[in-house]
């Protein structure tokens, strides 16, 4: 549909397409690699498919930048639909059959969400990501104005910012499967709050603001394997449903964070996103220690009482 679109209308519901089907297939992707592989391995399963999420960001850009330059804005589709029909065919003929389970609907899926545990585990990667995105949604702006970077050094911070990623997907998983993922969660919420309140005062020196970004990088990404190992672990009965809503999850704090930053941005300055991002991190971590101690349980003992 990009390919062919003869307007920005049709070129705007092929995008609204490709993002949905994006999205449905990083959750049929986790939840398969959970599924086919043995409990011990379940995080660095989780960890590979988000390395391969990661990676997809680190390469695909440049990959649509060098080809839309060269040849139009189409190349980019035409490569993509290309990449697709591999992917189908890799499906078809190298991977086992999996047995389907019964639909469940989007009330139920919400209904579970009645576990404070779960509720809280999934707000906790929604606050993340908003936090994150705070930050990272406007690091071009940050980058030129804090350090006056040009286009070409910005392209180099990306660059390894998205390594950075690809390794700390894989990363969260090990660490998941070798120390736990509550142990893991916590301690990526610690790292990622100090990196982020940290990054405003290392602009003055290049390498080390590069140091304490490549942290940040990892722990952005270290964190989902972990959860949605936790997810697992809380509600094995609805382990597919909280795989799917922590997409959602994830999806809803990216579009919140940025929203957050642009406000930032329009009334403060950019040099603000961060410290602003670290205050959602903070809170994360209140919500993922409630969600993983007694205080839950707590909390439904006299909510139940009270009605």
């Amino acid at each position: 549909m990009a390919v062919i679109s003869p307007s920005y209308s049709m070129l705007m519901v092929a995008r609204i397409i490709a993002a949905a089907s994006g999205s449905l297939l990083v959750v049929l992707c986790v939840t398969l690699a959970s599924n086919i592989v043995a409990k011990e391995y379940r995080g660095r399963a989780i960890g590979i498919v988000f390395m391969g999420v990661s990676g997809s960001l680190v390469l695909g850009v440049p990959i649509g930048l060098m080809l839309g330059n060269a040849f139009g804005w189409r190349a980019p589709f035409v490569f993509i639909t290309f990449l697709t029909v591999v992917s189908i065919a890799g499906v078809y003929f190298f991977m086992g059959k999996i047995n389907p389970k019964p639909a469940v609907s989007l009330r139920k899926q919400l209904a579970t969400l009645k576990n404070h545990k779960i509720l809280f585990a999934q707000l906790t990667a929604f606050l993340f990501l908003a936090g994150h995105l705070t930050l990272y949604g406007y690091l071009t702006p940050f980058l030129k104005t804090t350090m006056g970077l040009d286009g070409t050094w910005v392209s180099v911070v990306y660059l390894l910012f998205g390594v950075a990623a690809v390794f700390g997907g894989g990363i969260g998983g090990t660490l998941a499967d070798r120390f736990g993922s509550k142990s893991t969660i916590l301690t990526v919420i610690v790292m990622f709050g100090i990196s982020i309140f940290t990054i405003p005062h290392t602009t003055a020196v290049f390498p080390l603001f590069l140091a304490i970004m490549i942290i940040w990088s990892m722990m952005s990404w270290a964190i989902t394997p972990a959860m949605q190992s936790y997810l697992i672990e809380a509600s094995p009965e609805t382990a597919d449903i909280q795989q799917s809503l922590n997409n959602s999850a994830l999806h809803l704090g990216i579009a919140f964070g940025s929203l957050i930053g642009g406000i930032v941005i329009e009334h403060a300055t950019v040099e603000l996103n961060a410290t602003v991002g670290g205050l959602f991190i903070i809170v994360a971590l209140g919500t993922a220690i409630f969600s993983m101690t007694n205080e839950g349980a707590l909390f439904r003992k006299y909510g139940k009482t009270r009605v």
